[in-house]
């Protein structure tokens, strides 16, 4: 069964431009493709296509969840024919160019997902058990569409490699404790 397509007008592309979030952008999108195709694109439905929760798209529309990974952004765009970049913030900052929702749009623009599009400021500081600061690293880095997101798997796999370490020395101190007794 064919979708019913909406092309963006330039109305649409001035209330996108205004958003300050992706998830805005997404819902905005959705609520688009729902209303010329009644019952395909409901958090629901869409949640379905694509494999995940709708608390998932649900938390992200309404802000309380920053971003979604790209393999699932790209399904969404998939699902919803949409050029993935219509997604970005960015994709609105520079002259956007109407794009067709649930229809096919050829490329919209040269949206480079390597060029630098996110910046992570990143403040660590290192005590000691007394209390005292003896290291700190305080560092904005750029990032692409791409990077940012290995970048946050990086830092949670980082911090989990952490938590699991603390466990395993845990553990062990605890049998050294047990064969002293």
């Amino acid at each position: 069964m064919g979708m019913i397509p909406y092309q963006t007008s330039s109305d649409d592309l001035k209330q996108l431009q205004r958003f300050e979030t992706a998830g805005e952008i997404h819902k905005f999108i959705r609520e688009k493709a729902e209303a010329c195709n009644p019952g395909m694109f409901s958090i629901n439905a869409l949640a379905e296509k694509v494999e995940t929760s709708p608390s998932t798209l649900s938390r992200f529309e309404s802000g309380k969840q920053h971003g979604l990974k790209a393999s699932l952004l790209s399904k969404i765009a998939q699902v919803m024919a949409v050029p993935v970049e219509a997604f970005q913030l960015d994709y609105y900052r520079n002259d956007p160019r109407p794009f067709t929702i649930c229809g096919i749009t050829p490329s919209i623009k040269n949206f480079d997902l390597i060029e630098p599009s996110h910046r992570m400021h990143l403040n660590l500081k290192a005590y000691s058990p007394a209390g005292v600061m003896y290291e700190e690293v305080d560092e904005v880095v750029e990032l692409s569409i791409l990077e940012y997101e290995e970048f946050i798997e990086e830092v949670s796999s980082l911090i989990k490699k952490v938590r699991v370490r603390r466990d395993t020395w845990a553990r062990k101190k605890a049998a050294i404790n047990e064969l002293s007794l």
